[in-house]
């Protein structure tokens, strides 16, 4: 009597490992590549909400131009300047009175003798409240104290407002911090509080002083 021959079914041990490995491979090339698209969509969106909270600073300067005592001698480029640091950079989520983006209004001393100095807005009051720019980085509100950089504390997309002499123009733009900074002076990319760094931020506007 004959007996027949199982014939084989299934997978080696060897054929296994190698499509694991294969798998494997594919993975390692794949997912760093997904994980980098991510993030640069990420400081796409920051860019964009930089580029709306800008106009919204040109707004709020052009206001309170208009709401400014008639004996005021204060233009746009005195406004701005309260939005941002020469050589260094006020950040937007600051709630102090160091700059008019948010909190107390910051004096403004071309405009009168107190309390006319002081502006009647900043410029998160003029901003509508139904539309809250995040950031893509921690999905909190871009004016959030919980974005302002300290110390050591990096917040990747938390902006700051800087400013630098232009030839005879005051050049102001926003920047921010990239997954890579490690000190509140460390911003992404090529940004900076030099003309070139601002360069590469977002642009606000260029004022002669």
């Amino acid at each position: 009597m004959k007996f027949k021959q199982n014939s084989q079914t299934g997978f080696t041990l060897i054929e296994v490992m190698v499509v694991v490995f294969i798998v494997g491979l594919i993975l390692a090339m794949v997912l760093p590549r997904a994980m980098r698209a991510s993030v640069d969509t990420k400081y796409q969106l920051v860019r964009q909400g930089a580029t709306e909270i800008a106009a919204w600073a040109n707004e709020w300067a052009r206001r309170e131009i208009t709401l400014q005592p008639e004996t005021a001698v204060s233009t746009l480029n005195d406004y701005m300047q309260t939005l941002g640091d020469s050589g260094s950079v006020d950040w937007i989520a600051a709630s102090d009175n160091t700059s008019n983006w948010q909190g107390t209004p910051e004096k403004i001393p071309t405009r009168g003798s107190a309390p006319n100095d002081v502006p009647s807005t900043t410029v998160k009051d003029i901003m509508p409240q139904d539309k809250v720019i995040k950031n893509p980085f921690n999905g909190l509100y871009m004016f959030s104290g919980n974005n302002l950089p300290s110390g050591t504390n990096i917040f990747p997309g938390a902006l700051g407002c800087a400013y630098v002499a232009d030839g005879v123009y005051n050049y102001y733009a926003l920047i921010f911090q990239g997954t890579d900074a490690t000190s509140v002076t460390d911003f992404y990319a090529n940004m900076g509080t030099s003309l070139e760094g601002l360069r590469s931020g977002v642009y606000i506007n260029r004022l002669r002083p």
